[in-house]
């Protein structure tokens, strides 16, 4: 019997490994974009319902904000998730029911009066 066996392994094939492609056969893209929509719908919040004196106390906040041109944040509900926007009151339009705000770029940003969930102003 041979003590040393004189057998060649390839060794080219060991180390290879196709990373995520073999892992990716197992989902097809429906599977894939059901799961990022139930994600999604997971984390939605409703719309807080404001009484009319936290409506008034916010109305009070950006007109303080645009009479001294303090920095303001603006909580905002859109679509089951809340952003935060923060700059300065550009312009009030009491016909489309919106704030437009100007950010450290110069960006400004409309935002609808009924979007809005929350308001902080920075007054130093």
């Amino acid at each position: 019997m041979k003590k040393n066996m004189d057998l060649k392994i390839d060794t080219r094939y060991l180390n290879y490994d196709r990373g995520n492609k073999k892992w990716t056969s197992f989902f097809i893209p429906e599977h894939v974009e059901m799961l990022r929509f139930a994600d999604r719908e997971y984390y939605k919040t409703p719309k807080p319902m404001l009484d009319p004196y936290e409506i008034q106390d916010m109305e009070s906040k950006i007109h303080y904000a645009l009479e001294f041109h303090y920095s303001v944040k603006f909580d905002v509900w859109y679509e089951g998730f809340t952003e935060k926007v923060s700059g300065y009151i550009h312009y009030l339009d009491p016909i489309l029911k919106e704030v437009r705000i100007k950010d450290d770029e110069g960006n400004i940003e409309r935002i609808k009066f009924k979007n809005i969930v929350n308001v902080e102003v920075e007054d130093t």
